[in-house]
């Protein structure tokens, strides 16, 4: 678990300029459209603490599209997610027992709600919605996929956050198509290995 390089924050600045970009081309409240868009990148690797930003700004996007939010207010939000997305150090899953793209999830939860330590029923919605990624997540053994995690964690989210926030974001079923580069794929025992999802 090394610091960040500069090339890697460098990637993470790109990822939310990304996210802007869709914003104002897209104007989708598809959270799988948007994280696949993010992680389709050249600069994104197959595993990488980068999908801990990518989960809370795929649903910061969507939820910016669902508010009606100017891009002003979403580069605010997004820049907010990433200076903590910076901070959750890779190989979380494995050394400390919470997968970044969980924490992410309550990363987005706190930015929407402007959540802090002393924060009432908000604070008590960052909690859920992390544990119920996390739960996603853990139902399946490692070893660890990014991309496997990143769809859990967005597909475990979406009804919390639409419930909790009154939004409509959607989450639609992916099939992978990262797995070639995946040397310790699961295959048929992840839910988005193509031969599971035809």
């Amino acid at each position: 678990m090394g610091l960040l390089k500069e090339s890697d924050m460098a990637v993470f600045h790109a990822l939310e300029e990304h996210c802007l970009a869709l914003f104002d081309s897209d104007k989708t409240k598809d959270v799988t459209a948007i994280a696949v868009s993010m992680m389709q990148r050249e600069d994104v690797p197959i595993h990488f603490p980068f999908h801990h930003f990518i989960v809370p700004a795929a649903l910061m996007t969507a939820a910016a599209v669902s508010r009606g939010d100017s891009r002003e207010t979403l580069a605010s939000y997004l820049d907010r997610i990433r200076e903590r997305a910076e901070t959750v150090p890779g190989g979380v899953c494995g050394n400390f027992g919470v997968c970044g793209a969980s924490v992410g999830t309550g990363i987005f939860m706190s930015v929407m709600t402007d959540s802090t330590p002393l924060s009432g029923k908000t604070w008590r919605w960052n909690q859920e919605v992390t544990a119920a990624a996390l739960t996603a997540i853990a139902a399946l053994d490692g070893p660890r996929c990014c991309k496997r995690s990143t769809f859990l964690a967005l597909k475990a989210a979406v009804p919390l956050v639409n419930d909790r926030l009154g939004l409509d974001l959607v989450f639609t079923q992916p099939v992978c198509a990262f797995y070639p580069l995946n040397k310790t794929c699961k295959k048929q025992a992840c839910p988005f290995f193509p031969e599971v999802t035809a």
